[in-house]
């Protein structure tokens, strides 16, 4: 059965119209079916109407945003009204209303607790992309596009991502169980500086900065563990601070770990050295489902990346994720993969 394709509305003022124009043919590049009101009203239309059933029929709301805009009352304040009625009927942690900043420009109150993703930057719609792929994963929509990036089709991870899930647990943990009743937990992994906290802010779209629970004792003001709410039942907890640089010392963190996670992404920074207390981690945890996540790759070269991911791969026998949270590279393809884990469990 083919799958429908992500709906996106788009809301703009009249005087940012050229820049709607050119995320609409951008959007529909990417395989979705965004909705402009030029291009998607036919004459004779009640276009009041017509527009009101297009929000309630979008899988995702975008609303343009510049100076002159926020500033000015007009029908695009309907629009936003009525996306934000929706927005509070969606399950925590889902992707519906996105600010788009057209320019650098203040997000009026009512918006403001949206993450904006902001075009003026250089990795802004790279973003947006990755975050309406990742709507698109939550709803099980297609987004095909029919341009080509040849580095994220040749990607080892993103190639043989079905493989690895099933190697990951039908094979490896066929009678695998949640740790806690009906809730499913990621833990991230990794030496301080590699990306884990950025990663997290990025994925729950809380920057938390509160210490909600000390799980692990040490000297001094670490390790401590946040538990953030992700997606409906899904949390991931951000093991900050934590990289002992003795295995006898990593205990106490693999026993409670192995007792209140069901999967562990292990971070590590793109070049990072591959030396024997990385491979005694990974095999202290051999006994959960762990992934192997490549951060920072916008700091080497493809090649070298490839070459750091091969590495990787014969040494643990694990086939890396590289990401970049900067430039929104294959951040929607980890967010598949912890998705379809927690569908192992069902």
């Amino acid at each position: 059965m083919t799958k429908s394709k992500l709906k996106v509305f788009l809301s703009h003022a009249s005087q940012d119209k050229e820049h709607a124009r050119e995320l609409f043919k951008k959007l529909c590049a990417e395989g979705m079916e965004p909705w402009l009101d030029e291009s998607s009203l036919v004459p004779g239309q009640l276009w009041d109407d017509e527009i009101k059933k297009a929000i309630n029929r979008s899988d995702a709301f975008l609303v343009c945003l510049t100076n002159q805009s926020i500033t000015k009352a007009g029908y695009v304040q309907k629009e936003v009204i009525q996306a934000l009625d929706i927005a509070d009927k969606q399950p925590e942690g889902s992707i519906y209303l996105i600010p788009v900043l057209l320019e650098q420009c203040n997000i009026p109150d009512r918006l403001s607790k949206f993450h904006a993703a902001n075009l003026y930057e250089k990795n802004g719609y790279q973003l947006l992309i990755e975050a309406l792929r990742i709507r698109s994963i939550e709803l099980d929509r297609s987004t095909e596009s029919i341009k080509k990036d040849s580095f994220q089709e040749n990607a080892k991870f993103h190639r043989n991502f079905p493989q690895e899930l099933i190697r990951l647990y039908w094979e490896k943990f066929p009678e695998i169980k949640l740790k806690k009743n009906k809730d499913f937990t990621v833990s991230i992994v990794g030496k301080g500086g590699v990306g884990k906290t950025a990663l997290t802010w990025w994925l729950t779209g809380y920057e938390y900065g509160i210490i909600e629970n000390r799980h692990l004792k040490s000297e001094g003001d670490g390790p401590f563990s946040y538990r953030i709410p992700f997606k409906r039942n899904m949390y991931i907890v951000d093991h900050s601070g934590y990289y002992p640089e003795i295995q006898e010392d990593w205990n106490e963190a693999v026993k409670y770990i192995k007792e209140t996670s069901d999967l562990l992404l292990f971070i590590c920074r793109a070049g990072q050295p591959i030396d024997e207390l990385f491979l005694k981690i990974i095999k202290l945890f051999s006994e959960m489902p762990l992934s192997i996540v490549v951060t920072c790759t916008d700091i080497v070269s493809k090649n070298d990346l490839m070459a750091y991911e091969n590495e990787i791969e014969k040494m643990t026998g694990k086939i890396p994720l590289p990401l970049s949270v900067k430039e929104g590279f294959n951040l929607s393809n980890l967010v598949k993969f912890v998705t379809k884990s927690r569908q192992m469990y069902l």
